[in-house]
């Protein structure tokens, strides 16, 4: 072993790392299964494994913690790190600091616009636009992380910044005038996030008083993002790249994840709030997987495994625009309404969810064989 393979100087990036597309496409595949995949469990008869798939594949209104909670700070983490990838390929090849700026601005800027777009309702009304969203918060955060990363300065910065952020969003919520963390039900006026969302953010609001995507959720949207530019950076120096950063990942996110569940029995995991018991969970969820998919990219025989995530993460934007726009449940009604088999005209709720997600997965293949991207 040289002594080149202890340094930390950042290296050239000579071909694409699949494990960022994989864990992109993990994220789509949450995505599907919260619309997909719900609609196919809630149209089954009741029983025990229907009700605990029912109870995973819906999103937490407010205490506690499903599967598909954790496909938004997915998204996040997964833009940081190819966002910190991004610029540094950049940087090697000449780009200033100037031009990285503007291009995360467009980006943000293009994403928000879109996100605008497909979830707002065009009654004429400007109290019907959707200022609040997923990819409008997905948008904004990359144009402030963006700002954040443009000069390189290691991991220490983003990863510290982000558990400011997280520390800040929890003592935010914890000084929140009448709020009542450890409610069963949803109260909109019980929390900062209501309050300042109520008063500062126009258009309509997912909770109607409210967004998870408000105002106050950009603290820790960015500090999920901030993580995985912290994560991304490290990817880009050598000693990063040896199994000892796979087992650093591993590590602290199995120690996060505990120490949230912990936290958990003071401090109760709402997601829609963002709660640090639910940051430090979700962190945990994110760097346990992270290091789990780059320990398959870094096995040849395994990697094959992660050709579908790596399909639907190169294509990750148009699956999420077919998903949110198109009818998928009377496309595949057509579908097998127009076959001639008696027994597929009346399928199983799993059959109709296998028809709808190649709907969906088939377009992406295509363009992926032909190496066309529409990447979030």
């Amino acid at each position: 072993m040289t002594s080149s393979e202890h340094t930390s100087e950042p290296v050239a990036l000579s071909t694409r790392i699949h494990a960022v597309d994989a864990f992109r496409g993990l994220g789509v595949l949450l995505f599907a299964l919260s619309t997909i995949g719900a609609r196919a469990v809630f149209a089954m008869p009741p029983s025990t494994v229907v009700d605990l798939l029912r109870g995973q594949l819906r999103p937490t209104i407010w205490q506690g913690l499903s599967l598909v909670d954790f496909c938004f700070p997915t998204f996040l983490f997964v833009s940081g790190v190819s966002l910190a990838l991004s610029f540094h390929r950049r940087r090697i090849l000449g780009q200033t600091a100037s031009e990285l700026w503007r291009r995360s601005i467009a980006r943000g800027a293009v994403l928000g616009l879109i996100g605008v777009l497909l979830s707002s309702r065009w009654t004429g009304s400007a109290d019907n636009i959707a200022w609040s969203g997923p990819l409008q918060q997905l948008g904004l955060c990359i144009v402030l992380c963006g700002t954040v990363s443009i000069h390189p300065s290691g991991s220490r910065i983003p990863l510290t910044v982000s558990l400011v952020l997280f520390a800040l969003r929890g003592l935010l919520l914890a000084l929140s005038p009448s709020a009542d963390v450890s409610s069963d039900q949803l109260t909109f006026h019980d929390n900062l996030a209501a309050s300042l969302d109520g008063r500062f953010l126009p258009g309509t609001k997912d909770f109607g008083l409210w967004s998870p995507y408000g105002i106050l959720a950009t603290l820790p949207s960015c500090g999920f993002m901030l993580l995985g530019v912290a994560v991304g950076r490290g990817r880009t120096n050598r000693a990063a790249s040896s199994q000892r950063a796979i087992v650093l990942s591993l590590t602290t996110g199995i120690a996060s994840i505990n120490a949230g569940a912990l936290l958990s029995s003071f401090i109760p995991s709402i997601p829609p709030l963002v709660s640090t018991s639910f940051a430090l969970i979700s962190s945990g969820t994110l760097l346990l997987m992270w290091g789990a998919l780059s320990a398959i990219d870094n096995r040849t025989p395994l990697s094959r495994c992660l050709v579908p995530l790596r399909v639907m993460g190169r294509n990750s934007l148009l699956i999420v625009v077919l998903l949110t726009l198109l009818p998928l449940s009377m496309l595949s009604h057509v579908v097998i309404q127009a076959d001639f088999s008696r027994w597929l005209a009346g399928a199983a709720p799993i059959v109709r969810a296998a028809i709808e997600f190649a709907i969906i997965y088939l377009p992406a293949c295509a363009l992926y064989r032909f190496n066309r991207f529409f990447t979030v």
